[in-house]
């Protein structure tokens, strides 16, 4: 049974474009697992694995957490695209053939699946609002002289660098940002 332990907001569903932030949230994740952690960690990697954004993504990733193997996924007995990429990068690695019938997802359904788990994610949600003075406005956010623009965004909660809760913003009124999120474990 998989349980979520902990959690970094990336901010992006384009882990090829950001690639050095998905490796420092990785790294950021396995900073905190206690020193006497002794469970095989699985990362299930953003499948980006042609061109210059998997040649920087794959060894960044290795390195962010400490990999000892990587397991790689073939068809017909042919090398993946990034073998040079994984011969410099100091981990084992051991190719496993996929089973004939695997082929990746389509994108609506998936992208139905993660919205549904979005949704689900929210539920947990009580609604919260923040003092925009109180807060620090990274990344791209829309001009806050057009509230409407704010409504529907996605948002990520930090304290001190660690990411405390994901939400969606549902109004910007005089300076207050309300968004529902769940309750953070951290």
């Amino acid at each position: 049974m998989w349980e979520i332990r902990d959690f970094e907001a990336l901010c992006s569903l384009d882990a090829g474009r950001f690639r050095l932030p998905l490796a420092a949230m990785v790294s950021a994740l396995l900073a905190r697992l206690p020193q006497h952690n002794t469970d095989t960690l699985i990362i299930d990697g953003p499948g980006v694995t042609r061109g210059v954004a998997g040649a920087e993504l794959l060894p960044a990733l290795i390195s962010a957490a400490h990999v000892e193997l990587v397991l790689i996924l073939i068809r017909n007995g042919q090398p993946p695209p990034l073998i040079n990429e994984l011969g410099a990068c100091g981990a084992e690695w051991v190719f496993v053939s996929a089973h004939h019938q695997a082929c990746r997802p389509d994108k609506m359904p998936h992208r139905r699946e993660r919205t549904q788990r979005w949704q689900s994610y929210l539920k947990q949600a009580t609604g919260q609002t923040h003092r925009l003075d109180h807060l620090l406005l990274l990344g791209t956010p829309p001009p806050l002289s057009e509230p409407r623009a704010w409504v529907g965004r996605q948002v990520a909660l930090l304290d001190e660098q660690r990411t405390l809760a994901l939400g969606q913003v549902m109004s910007l009124v005089h300076n207050r940002l309300r968004i529902p999120a769940p309750v953070s474990n951290g």
